[in-house]
């Protein structure tokens, strides 16, 4: 790495070698101290790189070996510098523009914030605005070990947090902690109920005494496991005593729904008409100089955000906005039956997104139509296969005789 460095500033030529005896001329030149490197041969000639200063060196050997040397190629930082010798002023704005490239690189330009779930984005970036890590921010004022010390009190829900400064990037990595399910009391003696109507599919007992089985039609809130144990005694007694209830029951659940679907839609419909508008944002201060006025009444916006960099972690604080208008109007269409049907089954789907969680299995579903002369009246059944176990606690835990 270092060598091609020097090399590079130090300037090299690229020299073409043609002849009979262009491997006893690589012979000579290497006694003579010349340095070649990346020799290679293409249609009997052969191709090579050397230091510029070590090609006066050269004549003497193509005269001994009868080869002939061409100069294809000079590279280098002397050789670049070369051309700009009669442009001062060219040299000086390319010189002025590589320190201001450099001046821009000592601030942050680009926050970014990844691993969290539950805290929001912008709390974090806000938090680490106030500790002078934030767009536009010196790099060297940033106050990062004592930022992250800070965060982690500020946010009890974090567990770790981690601060880098990569190029004009500013890397805000949080690790949270997992959340903790609500204290309960695992000491105090209860029953297990039905927390909803159902058919028991399956019923797992690992404390308590079960009163129903799989197959049993159970209400809301109906004892399905006690937290009561009655042992016999020798006297014709029984001895009472309570523990915690613990079991996970499955049931078959129903639900209906009662809904109407109309035979008439709007349909949004793009015309294909659409307007564009360019921003720019330098230094934080958002540019109009493209103004454009939209004259669609109905239009999506879709906006594009471009922030020009250097490299993925040397971002510079310009930023180019595009903003796409694209007109839609509004068509009333009647909807077949068929269409009328689909319309009502996608209703249901979205009831059901809205009524219930992951952990419910949906097994069935049933929809009833009665035609009406706006459209259907719709009535759905829908069968669910959920928990349905529930702790209640006892009113006296102290064993009976």
């Amino acid at each position: 790495m270092f060598t091609r460095l020097y090399r590079k500033l130090t300037g090299f030529a690229v020299i073409k070698i043609s002849g009979f005896a262009s491997a006893r001329f690589l012979t000579l030149a290497a006694r003579k101290g010349v340095i070649l490197w990346d020799v290679t041969e293409s249609g009997g000639e052969l191709t090579a790189k050397i230091p510029a200063a070590s090609f006066g060196r050269l004549r003497a050997c193509a005269r001994k070996t009868g080869c002939r040397v061409r100069l294809a190629e000079k590279r280098g930082l002397p050789f670049f510098a070369r051309r700009f010798r009669k442009r001062p002023v060219l040299t000086a704005g390319v010189l002025f523009f590589i320190a201001f490239l450099y001046f821009l690189s000592s601030f942050i330009w680009l926050v970014r914030v990844e691993g969290n779930a539950r805290i929001r984005s912008d709390e974090i970036a806000a938090f680490f605005a106030s500790e002078n890590i934030r767009a536009g921010a010196p790099k060297a004022l940033s106050r990062k070990k004592n930022a992250e010390k800070r965060f982690l009190s500020a946010f009890p829900e974090a567990a770790w947090v981690n601060v880098t400064l990569k190029g004009t990037t500013a890397l805000i990595r949080v690790a949270e902690k997992l959340p903790e399910p609500p204290a309960a009391d695992k000491s105090a003696p209860c029953d297990i109920i039905a927390a909803k109507d159902g058919v028991i599919v399956s019923m797992v007992t690992s404390a308590g005494a079960p009163l129903k089985q799989e197959r049993d039609a159970v209400r809301r809130g109906e004892l399905l496991v006690s937290g009561t144990l009655k042992t016999p005694l020798e006297n014709g007694g029984e001895l009472k005593t309570t523990t915690r209830a613990q079991a996970a029951v499955t049931a078959r659940t129903y639900y209906d729904f009662n809904f109407f679907a109309p035979a008439a839609a709007r349909r949004k419909v793009f015309t294909g008409k659409a307007k564009k508008r360019r921003d720019v944002s330098v230094l934080g201060k958002k540019l109009n100089p493209f103004s454009v006025k939209i004259p669609f009444a109905g239009y999506d916006k879709i906006t594009v955000r471009r922030q020009l960099r250097l490299s993925e972690y040397y971002p510079l604080p310009v930023i180019l906005f595009s903003e796409e208008y694209r007109e839609f109007i509004y068509n009333e269409e009647t909807l077949s039956p068929a269409e009328n049907i689909l319309l009502a089954h996608r209703m249901l789907n979205n009831i059901i997104l809205q009524n219930f969680g992951f952990e419910t299995d949906i097994i069935n579903k049933r929809l009833e139509f009665s035609q009406t002369p706006g459209g259907l009246s719709v009535t759905a059944r829908v069968t669910a296969l959920e928990r349905i176990d529930m702790e209640s606690p006892l009113n006296n835990g102290l064993p009976e005789y």
